[in-house]
């Protein structure tokens, strides 16, 4: 049975689309493709259902039935875990917010916030050993005023929980993000160049760059070291009436898609492409967002 008749068997009672796969298209098998289980629904399982329902292979785990992965006890893990295993997938990913805040002047407030982060570093890193995963997403600091960035604290603070990382035989995957101290291309850049530790990469989210202003080509991708990137978000986004950038399903917006997945395959990428949807339809929800967009990804990689 192909990929195509396994969909359309699976999904025939959703009354989902399946789109043809012409003969030069990129097979799945080639490529990790995956989607962040929390993007399509609170609950574990369900989420766990929809993507082996497209026959995909992978998951990034972020929250575990509605909470943040790195707030539960090991037992939901581990649960979590067997739900994984049960639907014959494999974890690319341990989603986290670790570094998702400002980071305070030195002091008595900064040294209570990076000793909880390293608190929540500590229990990422027993779930990625339970979800059998060595890579973890962390950030790189808020900064909602690009006036205030204080690069230099930012990089010495990531530094240490590379180190950390080092220790424990994990990777650290940095996403750039709209405000903050990694939003586009040139910064992932200069991190990477900053911290050099193969223990530091970098998941690369080209409408985040879009949404920091980022309209070179391939929202600036191509200033990335591709050997340095851990794992790809794949979504869409276009600008509205208003002139604000905001997301939509794939294949409806702006984002070069496929000029991204192209350049990475052709420079030796073979890590994961996982969707991140982002969108939910006006009167729909966020499985619905996610139905649409894994369609239009499916049909953007079927003409690779």
């Amino acid at each position: 049975m192909d990929r195509r008749d396994f969909v359309k068997g699976a999904l025939g009672a959703l009354g989902v689309f399946t789109l043809a796969q012409p003969a030069h298209a990129l097979p799945l098998s080639t490529v990790k493709l995956g989607i962040i289980n929390s993007e399509i629904c609170d609950d574990f399982e369900e989420s766990l259902q929809f993507i082996k329902s497209y026959n995909l292979n992978w998951v990034e785990v972020k929250n575990l039935w509605g909470k943040p992965n790195t707030l539960q006890d090991a037992d939901t893990v581990k649960k979590a875990k067997g739900l994984v295993d049960k639907y014959n997938l494999k974890v690319s990913l341990l989603a986290t917010g670790i570094f998702k805040q400002v980071l305070p002047p030195k002091g008595p407030e900064r040294d209570e916030l990076l000793k909880k982060q390293h608190a929540e570093l500590q229990a990422a890193i027993r779930n990625a050993r339970i979800f059998e995963t060595d890579r973890i997403r962390v950030f790189a600091f808020t900064v909602q005023d690009p006036s205030k960035r204080i690069w230099d604290d930012a990089m010495e603070e990531l530094e240490k929980a590379v180190r950390i990382a080092e220790a424990e035989g994990v990777s650290l995957a940095v996403e750039n993000i709209f405000e903050n101290h990694v939003e586009t291309g040139a910064d992932v850049e200069r991190m990477l160049h900053d911290i050099p530790s193969p223990r530091l990469g970098v998941i690369w989210e080209a409408n985040n760059a879009a949404m920091a202003g980022d309209f070179s080509p391939l929202n600036g991708l191509l200033r990335v070291d591709v050997k340095r990137i851990l794992d790809v978000h794949l979504r869409d986004g276009r600008h509205n009436a208003d002139g604000k950038f905001e997301w939509c399903a794939v294949g409806e917006g702006e984002i070069d898609d496929a000029g991204i997945i192209k350049h990475l395959l052709d420079n030796g990428y073979t890590g994961p492409l996982t969707l991140e949807t982002h969108y939910t339809p006006p009167n729909g929800t966020k499985t619905d967002g996610s139905r649409m967009s894994i369609e239009g990804l499916l049909k953007i990689i079927e003409t690779l």
